[in-house]
C-alpha cells in the first residue's frame, strides 16, 4: 500500500503541478487601463472582460500594470504571455498572435493647439501632420507631403507644442494619457476614422489561441462592442 502511495506522489503529483503552471497566463496591462476616471467615462472593463474570457476557457490570469510602451515591449519580448487590448496592426509583430475578436472600437480625431477645427481630411492639405507608425489611416494620408510618423504619444505632443506640426491624429483615448501634461492640445474635428481593438498573446502560447478565441466570441455575444471616443 505504501509503495502505491509513493508512486502516486512521484508520478502523478508533478504532472498536476505542471498542468497548473501551463494554465496561468500572465497579462501585461498598460497603465491607461487602470485609470478609474477614464474607465467610468469610457466604460472600460478590460480586466473584468479578460478575466471572464480566460475563466470560461479554463485558464487562470495574472495581471501586471506597466507604462504603455513597456507593456507592449515586454509582451513582444516574451516576459509576459499576453497583452491588454491594442489596434489590429500590432499583429505585424512576429512574436504576437491576435485573438481575432474585437473587444472595443476607438474613434480617431484630429488635434491642434492653434484653435483650428477641421471637418474632414481634405481640409488638411496646408497643414503639417503628425501621426503614429502602423496606423491604418496612414494610407489616407500618403498624399500629404508634410507628414511625420512617430512611435508614441509623447513624441506627437512635443511636435505639436514645439510647432513642428500643426495637426495631430489619434484617438482621444490615447491623447488622454498626456492631457494634463499638454493642456493646450484640443480636439479639432469630428471622428474621422475608427479602429478596432484586439487582445494579443505571445507566440509561445499559440496552443491556447483557439481556446481563448472561442471563449472571446461567446463572451462578446453577451455584450455590445464598446466604442471609445
Amino acid at each position: 500500500m505504501l509503495k502505491k502511495y509513493l508512486f502516486f506522489l512521484v508520478f502523478v503529483y508533478p504532472t498536476a503541478v505542471s498542468s497548473e503552471e501551463v494554465s496561468l497566463v500572465r497579462i501585461a496591462m498598460g497603465e491607461i487601463y487602470r485609470d478609474r476616471d477614464r474607465a467610468e467615462r469610457y466604460g472600460i472593463t478590460l480586466e473584468k472582460d479578460l478575466r471572464s474570457i480566460y475563466k470560461a476557457a479554463g485558464l487562470k490570469t495574472q495581471f501586471s500594470y506597466l507604462p504603455t510602451a513597456r507593456a507592449i515591449r515586454s509582451t513582444i519580448d516574451g516576459e509576459y504571455d499576453a497583452l491588454d487590448m491594442r489596434i489590429e496592426n500590432l499583429a505585424q509583430e512576429k512574436s504576437l498572435l491576435r485573438i481575432n475578436v474585437p473587444l472595443a472600437a476607438v474613434n480617431i480625431y484630429l488635434y491642434s493647439i492653434e484653435g483650428k477645427f477641421f471637418n474632414n481630411l481634405e481640409e488638411l492639405k496646408d497643414e503639417t501632420l503628425v501621426a503614429f507608425h502602423g496606423s491604418r489611416y496612414i494610407k489616407a494620408l500618403k498624399s500629404y507631403k508634410r507628414l511625420y510618423l512617430v512611435h508614441n504619444i509623447e513624441q506627437a505632443a512635443l511636435m505639436l507644442t514645439n510647432r513642428r506640426a500643426t495637426v495631430g491624429i489619434g484617438s482621444e483615448f490615447k491623447y488622454l494619457e498626456i492631457a494634463k501634461q499638454f493642456p493646450d492640445i484640443k480636439v479639432a474635428s469630428p471622428p474621422i476614422y475608427q479602429n478596432k481593438l484586439y487582445h494579443y498573446i505571445h507566440r509561445s502560447k499559440a496552443h491556447l489561441l483557439e481556446k481563448i478565441e472561442m471563449s472571446a466570441k461567446a463572451y462578446m455575444r453577451t455584450k455590445p462592442l464598446q466604442q471609445k471616443n
